[in-house]
């Protein structure tokens, strides 16, 4: 049985709340210290895409597709 190949749109918003969910993790505890400098990079490149991409409208959202078990960006 073929699975159905889905389109997923990732916006700016999206980075943001996950920049926003990596920030109330780190002051809750969640992560231990060996994890906290790979957190922090993937943090850091998020920010930096809001960054870059916040104000334009060209590019619009990044579209994953794929099926569930075997996406592509």
């Amino acid at each position: 049985m073929k699975q159905e190949q889905q389109t997923i749109e990732i916006t700016i918003n999206d980075y943001k709340t996950m920049c926003g969910v990596i920030d109330t993790a780190s002051q809750r505890g969640a992560f231990r210290a060996i994890e906290l400098a790979g957190i922090g990079i993937l943090h850091n490149r998020l920010m930096e895409y809001i960054r870059q991409n916040e104000n334009s409208t060209v590019n619009g959202p990044t579209v994953i597709t794929g099926d569930k078990d075997n996406v592509k960006k």
